[in-house]
């Protein structure tokens, strides 16, 4: 008896036998031959003997496995090149027979597909009644002339071999397979069936019994109807293509001359192709062919179709009723390429991506996120002469909706953005390997060869397929799926209960029309106006009236300028109870003649203003009606007025500067939306005005009132501004100051500097500092504007100066320095002498003037000092060093001797900055040498030698300064405070009092001597 050991662990990934270096085909043999001697003695042996007690398992001998292999990348087999001959006999001028070989001897079967021209396409041609040649290929094998009956079937067997017979709409198909030795005789059946079968009269009774019942199950399927209902509408019924197949009418005109008839075309050696592949040779098969069917060549071939176009379908959704079914089958296709296109590889590529697997975008989105469907899928279906491109799908009734919007939107993410690189390199993965898996059969290699020949194409495209799908871009695939998936001219075809799938389809379809099982038009629900009589429109409506439709819809319907102006303006006023709440604001834009819409529906709106169920509708409608219209006749534009004239009057009634905002708030809302505010136009600038002064709606009101760029509208909302900031004193926000801004006259001038005088003198610190900032700062920028108004010049406030005088001598007794230095700046320069007396004698005084300051430090601590020096020598430099010099100094003079503190600076400032002697003698013997010394915040009266040593130290403690900073002692915010220090510094520096002063200071400087610090050694971590 053997002894079960246990089984060693080997490692997840071992190694084969053929790669392992410790197994060769000896010591492979020697073991079988040792486990097999072993079972057959313990097999063979008598009464097993008694089992003895076991110590253990031995363990077993470590095996070195080695280092494992690399696994190579997949590679592509490349498709075999089947080797041609042309088969012909001599005598008949016909066209040749070809015939295609590839040699595969691996085993001992055949398998064989012989391609004739012409299909079920050739019926429309040849007045034969629909689905005549499926009968005639179901047929053919049911019997032939040297075997009647079941005797061929009988002889079939007998070979054990297959052979059958079946039409597509570009070929007749004829397959078999059987061993090498038994091809003959397969052979010899194949030339029975196909040139002489038998059609008795019993078969053929009980083929159509059969059809019959096929054909009344099948009409109870819905995949069925759809797949049917869908290819008649996509090619129409004169298309070759757009055969409707067998149908029970068909059926009951098919005699069985039709049957032979259609036999004597469509079966013929000419121009046909016969592929084999297996173990069989080239000679051998041509032999028995040229001997089986030699005398067949003489029989006239079919002559070749002709391209069609096909008939231009109609966009829509077309639904067939299934009142009992409980799952609604979807297609959605368009007309696409033909097989033989050139980037058919790359139209392959993008469908996989997107429904060709279970692993693709429809797959992923619709199953495995949704759960709407078991299994949607989408196909190129190309054919000889014309093509189509399908997404297909069941789900169930309820969510036939969901699933339609889920498709769209993925067949629109695919023409939007480029697929990515994984599930491009997925795809071309995917796609290779079942190219491969169909070369690993005999079958396979036959079956992709027939298409080359039923197909017309080119003789590599087999071989070249790998080479395009590794060459397809992401840019290409997204260019295919723009072109060839979901164009304008898609169609939708649903099978499934109408009744309660109704609801949600006149929000997605622009056309609805209802087709019974075999395809014809039961009724238009949702059509043009010439398609649709009178009790189908009012069918329409009251279906309207039920339930709640999309402005799209709406929209759709009446976009069409072939309709009717009365049945569109019926059609919107009947959907203004039901529809949706959020209609398009563009819809007037989208259909054509609306004005003369609008008059016929304006009427019922306006009466619906003063009934409380409609009011919202109706006023959404009026909107609608009032929108822009380009090239409007002035009986339409009266009939706009009009409109716009009542719906204004009834929004705004109530409405006034002096109402409160409470009761307004109570109301308008109700009337009309904040967003429809601005749809209003110019006849609601009143209205808008009131609603800035009680600010109530104030952004967006102002918003309208400065989009309409108009006098009036501009006008108005100064005047609420006005009310709202100088009356009511709110606060301005940054959006109303830019507003203001943007209207460039002296009176928004004027509005913004009475509310920054009421900000600054009516509130506490230190919210009016900051709303006073941020006025100021609007009041410099639309002076800078006013003052560039005129091309750039500098008279632009000319005009209007005088109005805004007293407001800028206001302004002087601000409590913010730089507010005062502006309106000097301002007076000066557009005054001139008068605007410096006016200064002089208005600018205020306080504590940042012309009390000394011993320390340096403490005068760079407040930010109000800091700036003075600056702003003082900017008026002086720009402003009053262009004044005459002779009456400008009779006025600073003046002021020398006067009592103002500020006065007093600002002379000595100006008369400085004149540089001439007279000036400077003036300045050396006013009262005494202090009066000069204020400027620089001395505590004691200095000479100009110590003034000058004073400058050199301050120059020094500069240099010593920047180099603490430099040498990384200080912390950042020790740093940005000597920054800010040597900021002011280097403002006093640049300040010399006069020639003398700066003669001085340059003879100090020389003999002075600057040390600095050497630097610190970097601190180890």
């Amino acid at each position: 008896m053997m002894v079960r050991q246990k089984r060693q662990s080997r490692p997840a990934k071992s190694v084969t036998r053929a790669q392992s270096p410790y197994f060769s085909a000896d010591t492979g043999l020697l073991a079988c031959a040792v486990v097999c001697a072993l079972a057959f003695v313990g097999g063979c042996s008598g009464a097993p003997p008694k089992p003895q007690p076991v110590q253990g398992p031995a363990k077993p001998p470590a095996i070195a496995w080695g280092q494992r292999p690399a696994v190579s990348p997949f590679q592509a087999r490349e498709f075999p090149k089947p080797t041609e001959f042309i088969l012909a006999r001599s005598g008949v001028a016909r066209s040749p027979m070809k015939m295609w070989v590839v040699e595969r001897h691996d085993s001992e079967a055949v398998y064989f597909r012989w391609v004739m021209p012409g299909g079920s396409a050739a019926e429309v041609r040849s007045n034969l009644p629909s689905g005549t040649s499926s009968l005639m290929a179901d047929l053919m094998t049911e019997g032939t002339r040297r075997h009647p009956g079941s005797r061929f079937d009988a002889a079939l067997q007998a070979l054990g071999g297959t052979l059958e017979v079946y039409v597509t709409a570009d070929a007749t198909v004829i397959t078999g397979r059987a061993l090498r030795a038994q091809i003959p005789a397969l052979m010899a059946l194949a030339r029975e069936a196909l040139f002489e079968p038998q059609f008795s009269r019993k078969a053929f009774d009980n083929l159509v019994t059969r059809q019959r019942a096929r054909l009344v199950s099948w009409l109870s399927r819905p995949r069925a109807i759809a797949g049917r209902v869908y290819n008649q509408l996509l090619y129409g019924a004169k298309h070759p293509y757009g055969s409707a197949g067998l149908t029970i009418e068909s059926l009951n005109k098919i005699r069985v001359s039709h049957l032979r008839r259609a036999q004597k075309q469509l079966i013929a050696m000419a121009n046909s192709v016969f592929i084999a592949a297996g173990d069989v040779t080239s000679a051998g098969l041509q032999k028995t062919l040229m001997k089986t069917f030699g005398k067949e060549f003489r029989r006239k071939p079919l002559s070749p179709l002709r391209a069609v176009t096909p008939e231009s379908v109609k966009p829509g959704c077309y639904v067939v009723d299934a009142p009992k079914a409980v799952q609604s089958v979807v297609m959605i296709g368009n007309p696409g390429p033909k097989r033989g296109v050139t980037d058919w590889a790359t139209l392959q590529l993008s469908n996989q991506i997107l429904g060709g697997s279970a692993s693709s975008r429809l797959f992923t989105e619709l199953r495995e996120r949704k759960g709407l469907t078991y299994g949607v899928y989408s196909s190129f279906d190309g054919r000889r002469w014309a093509g189509d491109w399908s997404v297909s799908t069941s789900v169930a009734t309820t969510k036939t909706p969901a699933a339609l919007d889920a498709i769209r939107q993925q067949i629109g993410l695919m023409q939007s953005k480029t697929p990515a690189q994984s599930e491009r390199k997925s795809a071309i993965s995917y796609m290779i390997g079942q190219f491969a898996n169909a070369q690993a059969t005999s079958s396979g290699v036959v079956a992709s060869l027939a298409s080359l020949h039923a197909y017309d194409l080119p003789a590599d495209r087999l071989q070249r397929w790998v080479h395009k799908l590794r060459g397809s871009t992401a840019a290409d695939l997204q260019g295919a799926a723009k072109r060839w998936m979901g164009t304008p001219s898609a169609i939708t075809v649903i099978v499934g209960n109408l009744s309660k799938i109704r609801p949600h389809l006149d929000n997605r379809c622009s056309r609805l029309i209802e087709l019974d099982p075999q395809g014809s038009i039961h009724r238009h629900l949702i059509a043009a106006d010439a398609e649709m009589s009178a009790d189908e429109r009012k069918t329409l409506f009251a279906t309207w009236s039920q339930h709640k439709i999309t402005a799209d819809a709406l929209i759709r319907f009446v976009q069409n300028a072939n309709r009717d102006d009365v049945f569109r303006a019926d059609a919107l006023d009947a959907s203004v109870g039901g529809v949706h709440s959020k209609l398009g604001p563009v819809i007037s834009d989208k259909i054509p003649r609306w004005q003369s819409v609008a008059t016929k529906l304006s009427d019922h709106l306006l009466i619906r203003l003063e009934t409380s169920k409609h009011t919202a509708e109706a006023r959404r409608w009026l909107l609608q009606l009032l929108a822009p219209q380009t090239g409007t006749s002035p009986v339409a534009e009266t009939e706009r007025g009009r409109i716009n004239r009542t719906l204004v009057d009834w929004i705004f009634a109530g409405v006034s500067p002096k109402s409160s905002v409470k009761d307004v708030e109570r109301f308008l809302p109700d009337r009309i939306p904040v967003d429809d505010l601005c749809r209003l136009g110019p006849m609601a600038i009143e209205g808008m005005e009131s609603l800035v002064s009680i600010d109530l709606w104030r952004e967006p009101a102002a918003a309208c009132l400065a989009g309409m760029r108009t006098p009036h509208a501009k006008s108005a909302l100064m005047r609420g501004y006005r009310r709202l900031f100088v009356e009511r004193k709110a606060v301005p926000s940054a959006e109303d100051l830019t507003r203001i801004e943007e209207h460039v006259n002296v009176d928004s001038a004027i509005l913004l500097l009475d509310t920054h005088a009421r900000l600054r003198l009516g509130r506490a610190l230190p919210a009016a500092a900051d709303d006073g900032d941020r006025v100021m700062q609007s009041i410099r920028t639309l002076f800078s504007r006013m003052a560039a108004q005129r091309k750039g010049t500098d008279d632009g406030l000319e005009v209007g100066f005088d109005h805004i005088i007293h407001h800028l001598e206001a302004l002087l007794q601000s409590p913010d320095p730089a507010d005062r230095w502006f309106a000097a700046d301002l007076l000066i320069h557009y005054r001139g002498l008068r605007g410096l007396r006016a200064t002089l004698a208005g600018l205020k005084d306080d504590d940042a003037y012309g009390r000394p300051r011993p320390a340096m430090r403490r005068f760079a601590e407040t930010p109000k000092r800091r700036n003075v020096y600056h702003d003082l020598n900017q008026l002086v430099s720009t402003r009053v060093n262009r004044l005459p010099h002779g009456e400008s100094r009779a006025m600073l003079t003046a002021a020398l001797a006067g009592k103002s503190r500020i006065a007093e600076i600002v002379a000595i400032a100006g008369l400085r900055a004149m540089k001439d002697p007279a000036t400077l003698t003036i300045l050396r013997t006013h009262r005494d040498e202090s009066d000069v010394t204020k400027v620089i915040r001395s505590d004691k009266p200095m000479s100009l030698t110590r003034m000058a040593r004073c400058a050199a130290a301050v120059r020094q403690q500069r240099a010593h300064l920047q180099a603490k900073i430099r040498s990384r002692h200080l912390s950042a915010k020790q740093g940005q405070a000597l920054r800010q220090t040597l900021d002011q510094i280097w403002e006093l520096e640049g300040q010399p009092l006069s020639m003398a002063l700066d003669r001085a200071l340059d003879k100090i400087l020389a003999k002075s001597k600057m040390k600095r610090r050497p630097k610190s050694r970097k601190r180890r971590k």
